[in-house]
């Protein structure tokens, strides 16, 4: 919906070609099973328990991505 020159700065990626995208594009690698089996509890019991943390955690994409840091 919205990628500003801050994102494009932190995701080394233009706003054109990042929207539209869906987010796990830009959530590590080794974060995507992860990512993908909360997205199917949520769709199956409409219940998460999974926050992006504090506000301003995510800091870089590979560097730190919600408080997880490399």
């Amino acid at each position: 919906m919205m990628f500003n020159g801050a994102a494009e700065k932190m995701f080394r990626c233009p706003a054109a070609e990042a929207l539209g995208q869906p987010v796990a594009r830009f959530i590590p690698q080794r974060f995507h099973a992860a990512h993908v089996g909360h997205i199917h509890k949520f769709a199956d019991t409409g219940v998460t328990n999974r926050t992006m943390g504090p506000k301003n955690v995510l800091v870089g994409g590979a560097r730190r991505w919600s408080g997880i840091s490399d």
